[in-house]
This record gives structure tokens, C-alpha cells and sequence, in this order.
């Protein structure tokens, strides 16, 4: 009985999951004004598709946010909290993700504890309530390396599972340009412990590149502008930065 009561909760938690997200990421979602760059990203999604992907050519973002954003705008309207909605959901999902990658990949412990502590992270949250494109980008993470790690140890070799990563990873990097470096890390993973299965991965990552050589052009030109004239962030400042970053993780803020 008790085996059989520990099932029946196992198999619901993911859906405890979902519902606890939404329940604690919906508390004080519009108790903040749309601001910082909110209003940008929201004045971009109002364009039409090809003049979304135009315009956001010259900003520090690839346009699938935008893109997914006008059409969700046009369902829901422009209200705070139709726009804040839509990132809540990619951020309830995020622990879903993280269950279930953690389950596979460590024991049913991890996996709960893990995406526990990701529901009740303050960063989560905040980024929850901004109307941009992290907490997609979480998830598309999640997602990828999810199916990266299956591909990898020989768990599944379906073509559905192939295609999971290859359009995961697709839309991580269509998503945000550090996108690469989860990428760059998978490589690396490889590299060093599975060279293997390097060829199979080159195939694909070139379906990756393939499918994202529409905006590797602007790829290229925005790296360029960012070496050239740097960006918004600061240089780290040695221990000092190191300490900032921990405390911002750490749920203190």
C-alpha cells in the first residue's frame, strides 16, 4: 500500500508542480509598473512578423520572444498582465522540465528537491514577472540538454528524440545569443568524454546551424559590435563580482 501510495504521488507531483508555479508566480504580478526593458520588447512584438525580425537586427536579442509575444498580444491583448502572463508560463514550466531531466539523469529525490528549490527561487520569480526573454530561455535550456544527455548515453535513438534536440536547440539560439554557450558546453561534454559519438553530433549541429542560418549574418555583426564597442555589463572586478553573483542566486535579493 504504501509502494503504491508513493506511485499515485510521484506520478502527480509534476502536475503539483505546475500549479504551485503558477500560484506562486501570479502573486503581486503587476504590483510592479512595465518597465526597464519591458517596453521595448513589448513595442517591438506589436510590429508585424518581418518588421519585428528587422528592427530587432540591431538589438542584443534574436526575435523568437518577440515573434511569440505579437501573436499572444493578439490573443490576449496588451494589458500588464496578459504581456506578463505569457513569461509566468515559461517560468512554471521550467521546474516541470527540470523534474523530470533530474529523475532521469539522478533518483526521484533530486529530482524533487531540485525543482522545488527552482519554484521557490527569487530569480525565478523575477524573471516571471518581466516581460522578457529568460524564463524561455530557462526552459528551452532545460530542454535541450535534456535531450542532449539522452542522445549522448544511448537511452533513445528515435528520430523523434533526434529532432527534439535539433529544434530545442534551434529555438534556444533563436531565443538568446548566449544560447551558444549551452551549445558550446554540450561540445566540449563531448570532446572530453564521448568522441564517439562526435560525428553523430556534428550532423547535428550542422541541422542546428542549417536551421539558423537565416540570422547567422546578424549573429556575426552583433558579436562584432560587442567586441568593438562592448556592452552593457560591467568587466568583473575580481572576488567582489564572484560574491555578487552568489548572492543573486542565493535568494537574499
Amino acid at each position: 500500500m504504501i509502494r503504491q501510495g508513493q506511485i499515485f504521488i510521484f506520478s502527480i507531483f509534476p502536475l503539483f508542480l505546475i500549479v504551485l508555479n503558477l500560484l506562486l508566480k501570479s502573486i503581486y504580478l503587476t504590483s510592479q509598473d512595465i518597465g526597464l526593458d519591458e517596453p521595448i520588447t513589448i513595442y517591438h512584438a506589436q510590429f508585424g512578423f518581418g518588421t519585428i525580425i528587422e528592427h530587432l537586427k540591431n538589438y542584443n536579442n534574436p526575435p523568437l520572444f518577440e515573434l511569440i509575444l505579437h501573436v499572444w498580444i493578439k490573443w490576449f491583448g496588451i494589458s500588464p498582465i496578459a504581456v506578463r502572463i505569457l513569461p509566468l508560463i515559461f517560468a512554471s514550466l521550467s521546474p516541470v522540465a527540470l523534474y523530470f531531466f533530474a529523475r532521469k539523469r539522478f533518483s526521484q529525490t533530486i529530482a524533487i528537491n531540485s525543482s522545488l528549490l527552482l519554484s521557490f527561487s527569487s530569480m525565478l520569480v523575477y524573471f516571471a514577472h518581466d516581460c522578457r526573454v529568460y524564463s524561455l530561455f530557462l526552459l528551452l535550456s532545460i530542454i535541450s540538454m535534456n535531450y542532449f544527455l539522452d542522445l549522448i548515453e544511448g537511452k533513445v535513438k528515435s528520430m523523434a528524440a533526434i529532432m527534439g534536440f535539433v529544434v530545442a536547440s534551434v529555438l534556444l539560439i533563436y531565443s538568446h545569443y548566449f544560447g551558444f554557450f549551452i551549445l558550446l558546453f554540450q561540445a566540449i561534454y563531448l570532446l572530453l568524454f564521448f568522441r564517439d559519438r562526435l560525428l553523430k553530433f556534428t550532423i547535428y549541429y550542422f541541422l542546428v546551424l542549417l536551421l539558423y542560418t537565416p540570422h547567422l549574418y546578424v549573429l556575426f555583426q552583433r558579436f562584432g559590435q560587442s567586441v568593438k564597442h562592448g556592452t552593457w555589463l560591467k568587466e568583473p572586478s575580481g572576488i567582489e563580482s564572484l560574491y555578487n553573483m552568489l548572492w543573486s542566486f542565493s535568494n537574499f535579493p
